[in-house]
C-alpha cells in the first residue's frame, strides 16, 4: 500500500505531476491554479499509508466497500456547474453527457 499511496502523491505532486510543471495532463485554463495546489506534508502521506494498509489488512481489499475507479482529483459528482467550469478549466474538462446534464438541469430549474 505504501508503494500505491507514493504512487499517487507522485503522479500528483511529483515533477510531472497534474499539479506541478507538467506540460499537458491538466485541465486548468490558467496554470497559476495548477501551480497553487499545495504539496502534501510527510504526516498526511504516512497518515494516509496507514489508513490504506489498515483497510487492506482488515478487509483483504482496496478500497474495501466500493469498485476502485481512478480519477484526476479524487471524486466523482453528478449535475455539475459548468459554468463553473467554463471560467476555470479548458473546454474538453467536462464531457458532453456532463453539459447535457448541466443544460437539463438548469432548463428543469434545479
Amino acid at each position: 500500500m505504501r508503494d500505491a499511496v507514493l504512487s499517487v502523491v507522485e503522479a500528483k505532486f511529483g515533477a510531472s505531476g497534474v499539479f506541478r510543471d507538467s506540460l499537458s495532463g491538466h485541465a486548468w485554463k490558467d496554470v497559476q491554479l495548477q501551480k497553487a495546489v499545495p504539496g502534501l506534508s510527510e504526516r498526511a502521506i504516512e497518515a494516509t499509508v496507514a489508513y490504506c494498509e489498515y483497510v487492506w489488512k482488515r478487509y483483504g481489499r482496496f478500497p474495501a466497500t466500493l469498485p476502485p475507479f481512478r480519477t484526476t482529483v479524487g471524486f466523482q459528482a453528478c449535475h455539475l456547474d459548468a459554468e463553473f467550469y467554463d471560467r476555470f478549466y479548458r473546454p474538453e474538462a467536462l464531457s458532453p453527457a456532463h453539459r447535457a446534464d448541466f443544460e437539463r438541469c438548469r432548463g428543469a430549474g434545479s
